[in-house]
């Protein structure tokens, strides 16, 4: 595991829809780009190449099926980040009631502007590596510590529309050691949903500050393994294909002790959790045509009483 140092770290890690205006406040929003075949290849800001998300290789052979994938994988990346137990729910929390992590997270592609609106955003390329000084040897991710924010809240030196971060997925449906050994390739929708969200969620977590941390001893919300682990450290490969978390209280390898969702809200801020995020478009059209439905019904029935 490498972490060369040029303007930043790198951090590489081996085996309610309604309407709403764009919030002036919005924490930042990260646009998840799963690279079509047809997509050119694309570079982050470590140097490394990525080209398409080959989900036929996990199993699911039809566009159906590579959409449903990809919708899971991001409904289960927004619930690691939103779902996070407030202090009602679990004393552990730093997150008062009714609040939750400022931040979004949308489906979109590199170099077009996110389309909920917002001004502040990042990049993460999801596909198979191409190249780059972080590639190959079991990496399955890598991505700028601090790039997004820091532990402070402070925005991080890399500016809005940077590729963060690199999810490689040849990498991680080829982890071996899985029962069952077929786990990431028959396609299986929760174990390739919780082996490609908990690496994406994982280097989002290292562009907000966080490090890696030890799997023994990390206390979680539900007692699942850390977010943050590490195969470079004690993480053992069936827990990729099993839900994660974000941690309350963990170690370092060095021992220091961490706090990671205290961590999360010191770099994210907090917002009201009944506040809604900017609806996307296909969001917005579903909510328009539900109106003209019942504004139709409503003229109809007003014909029929006349």
């Amino acid at each position: 595991m490498r972490h060369p140092r040029l303007l930043t770290t790198w951090i590489v890690c081996a085996a309610a829809t309604t309407f709403a205006a764009t919030r002036a406040d919005a924490g930042p929003t990260f646009v998840i780009d799963f690279k079509t075949a047809s997509a050119a290849e694309t570079t982050a800001i470590t140097g490394d190449k990525v080209g398409a998300f080959d989900a036929a290789a996990f199993g699911f052979t039809t566009d159906a099926a590579r959409g449903a994938l990809i919708d899971s994988v991001m409904t289960a990346l927004r619930s690691a980040f939103y779902d996070i137990p407030t202090v009602g729910m679990d004393g552990r929390s730093p997150i008062a009631d009714g609040k939750m992590l400022d931040v979004d997270f949308i489906a979109g592609t590199i170099g077009q502007a996110p389309s909920n609106g917002a001004t502040e955003y990042y990049f993460v390329q999801v596909g198979s590596a191409v190249s780059g000084p972080n590639t190959g040897g079991g990496t399955l991710g890598v991505a700028g510590l601090n790039a997004v924010r820091r532990a402070s809240g402070a925005v991080g030196g890399w500016g809005v529309g940077s590729v963060v971060a690199s999810i490689f997925t040849d990498a991680i449906q080829n982890i071996g050691g899985l029962t069952p050994s077929n786990a990431l390739k028959s396609g299986d929708l929760a174990y390739s949903t919780n082996a490609i969200v908990g690496t994406v969620a994982h280097e989002i977590g290292h562009t907000l500050s966080l490090e890696h941390e030890k799997a023994a001893g990390a206390i979680t919300p539900s007692g699942v393994a850390p977010m943050l682990g590490t195969g470079a450290i004690d993480l053992p490969n069936q827990a990729r294909i099993s839900p994660r978390e974000f941690s309350y209280t963990s170690y370092k390898s060095n021992g220091n002790e961490q706090h990671q969702i205290a961590q999360l809200v010191g770099a994210l801020g907090l917002r009201d959790r009944d506040q809604p995020a900017v609806p996307e478009p296909a969001a917005l059209a579903q909510a328009a045509t539900a109106l003209a439905l019942a504004a139709g019904a409503l003229l109809t029935r007003r014909r029929v009483a006349a």
